[in-house]
């Protein structure tokens, strides 16, 4: 296929992973500064309770992920 990223060896850029990365980063800032503009107040602050779910869930799926999931999908466990 054709080759992905910056080529050192003619510099010409292809498009590639990062190109929706860039283009998320620039919706953010456009954002941030439309928000910084119209002077909305800032959104209400969660709970630590909603905090700790999120980290016990996210950290759950990790785990169930990387002892099961992985090599279910992918043939190969990171494990070993």
């Amino acid at each position: 296929g054709r080759p992905v990223g910056l080529r050192p060896s003619d510099g010409q850029w292809r498009p590639g992973v990062g190109d929706p990365v860039r283009a998320f980063l620039a919706y953010a800032a456009v954002d941030l500064v439309s928000v910084s503009l119209r002077g909305d107040p800032p959104p209400p602050r969660g709970s630590v309770v909603s905090d700790v779910i999120a980290v016990v869930f996210g950290a759950g799926l990790y785990v169930l992920f990387l002892l099961f999931a992985h090599r279910w999908m992918f043939g190969v466990s990171p494990l070993g």
